[in-house]
This record gives C-alpha cells, sequence and structure tokens, in this order.
C-alpha cells in the first residue's frame, strides 16, 4: 500500500483479516492461509505481524480477526504498508482478504461504506456513494509530458485523484484552486453538447468527463476557448472568475463540415441532371 498518512493523537492501527466462509465445511477447499503485515518506515522494517487461518480445519477460525500494529510514537506522520496473504500446502480455494483499515481514534465513529445496498430482491444492487461527478472542480493541477508520465503520475496519485488533474498539454502550468464557492447549476448532458452556467468569486479549473476527442469545442459566454487533456482520457475545462457565466461544450467536427458540404454539391448535381434530362425518353 502507499504511504499512510497517522492522524493526530492515533497509537494503534487495525486490520481484519478473514478467509471467506464458503472453504469452512467443504473438505475439498482451501487448507489455510498465511497473514502478514509490515510496517516500513524509512525504508526500514519497523513493525511485522503474522499469523495463520485454517478455518476449515478449525471452527474458532471462522470468523474476522483484528491484527493490532504499533504502537506509533507520535512523531511518526507517515508509513508504508506492506500485506502478504500467503497459501500453505495449496492455493486451491484460499480465499481471503483484508478488510476494516483504521486507527484507534476512528474505531467509535460511524463509518460510512462506499457501497450501499438500494436493491436486494432477484438481484443485489449497491449504490456507490463516493463516485465522482461528470462535472466537478478540482485543486490541483499538473503537467505531464507524455501519456506514460500521464499515468505514472495517475497512479502516484491515486488516493487524491478526485482533487487533482494530470494536463497533457505543451502549455500546461501547475496551478492550486480555491474550491469555495463554485457553483455549477442547470447541467444539461446530450451526446453532442454539455452545458452548465457556473459562478466562482476566482478563477477553477473543471474536469469534465467526456472523452478527449477532436471535434469538441468550448465556449464561454459564446467565445470559444481551448480544452486541454486531462487524467489520460477526459476534458480538462480552464474557467475564468465570474458570475452566472453560460459554458458550453459541444461537438462540431470539421470532418461533419466537410461531409455537409460535399452531400451537397452532390445534392445540387442531382438536381441539374434530374431538370436537364428528366423529361427525356428512354
Amino acid at each position: 500500500m502507499k504511504p499512510e498518512k497517522k492522524p493526530v493523537n492515533s497509537n494503534y492501527f487495525f486490520l481484519y483479516p478473514a478467509i471467506f466462509k464458503e472453504v469452512f465445511s467443504d473438505p475439498l477447499k482451501g487448507d489455510g492461509v498465511k497473514f502478514t503485515a509490515m510496517v516500513i518506515l524509512d525504508n526500514q522494517e519497523f513493525i511485522k505481524k503474522s499469523f495463520t487461518i485454517d478455518s476449515k480445519n478449525n471452527k474458532r477460525d471462522q470468523k474476522w480477526f483484528e491484527m493490532r500494529l504499533g504502537p506509533f510514537h507520535q512523531n511518526i506522520k507517515k508509513f508504508s504498508l506492506l500485506l502478504e496473504t500467503d497459501f500453505l500446502k495449496t492455493n486451491t480455494w484460499d480465499w481471503a482478504g483484508w478488510g476494516g483499515f483504521e486507527w484507534d481514534t476512528e474505531q467509535n465513529k460511524l463509518k460510512e461504506y462506499q457501497f450501499k445496498k438500494i436493491y436486494d430482491k432477484e438481484m443485489k444492487i449497491y449504490e456507490n456513494t463516493h463516485f465522482i461527478p461528470r462535472l466537478h472542480p478540482i485543486s490541483k493541477i499538473r503537467c505531464s509530458n507524455s501519456e506514460e508520465d500521464t499515468i505514472k503520475q495517475m497512479r502516484y496519485n491515486e488516493v487524491n485523484m478526485k482533487n487533482i488533474g494530470i494536463v497533457l498539454d505543451k502549455n500546461c502550468k501547475p496551478k492550486t484552486f480555491n474550491l469555495k464557492d463554485i457553483s455549477l447549476t442547470n447541467q444539461t448532458f446530450d451526446d453532442q453538447r454539455v452545458s452548465f452556467t457556473y459562478s466562482s468569486p476566482e478563477e477553477s479549473y473543471v474536469i469534465l468527463s467526456n472523452t478527449y476527442y477532436p471535434g469538441w469545442k468550448l465556449k464561454i459566454n459564446g467565445h470559444e476557448k481551448p480544452i486541454q487533456r486531462i487524467n489520460y482520457a477526459f476534458q480538462g475545462l480552464d474557467l475564468p472568475k465570474g458570475k452566472n457565466i453560460e459554458v458550453e461544450v459541444i461537438y462540431d467536427p470539421l470532418s461533419f463540415k466537410l461531409g455537409f458540404f460535399v452531400t451537397l454539391i452532390s445534392l445540387g448535381f442531382c438536381l441539374i441532371i434530374l431538370f436537364k434530362y428528366g423529361n427525356r425518353k428512354i
């Protein structure tokens, strides 16, 4: 796992490993799993704990286990966590996993789960409560010089990608934005047009999760502005400060105009030929 940031006044970090319940009573499934958690601090092993769970042969192992790592001194700010899940004699049906990563200061807080069950009859349907809106402002943009570099930066900033944009554009300049008092209203989404009303006391940056593709144009109060390629595949909109600004993103490719023009010319020739020779008998 990437570096974990320790909350203030936290001393212990908790993990909850377990084996999937389908292996509990089936003699052909699983023979146990060894779980190991290691804390890396300043490129050195700081804490290491491991134990084996054998839910099939030991009924007391048919549960979620608690693994406590610590104590962590107050001067420790960040660390890396390495998790290993190893099979014993065979890896057949050794379905296992880690769950419930939390600090001691978070244990009694109300949990906010990402997936909320909203339907449970002939099928189960879950709502992703942490989804990123199709149109959302971000607090930082960083620049990239290639697709490979874009992917590398996205992986490094994976946890914060909701608020960070990696721009692939030769005119890109790193910036930081204030997300306070930004308003995006009257949003409409069609196949070839996205529009919304925008207000902000400062310059801001908005990501539109439309695919970045030639032919899309950004218009701010009717004036055309460039669209940037952001987060590898999406559209980045650099917006000025202002109140009740009308923003449009429309698909208006040159190829469509050329095709329409050629069609009109062809239709005109057909009409001329029909008018000139249409009354002749063959």
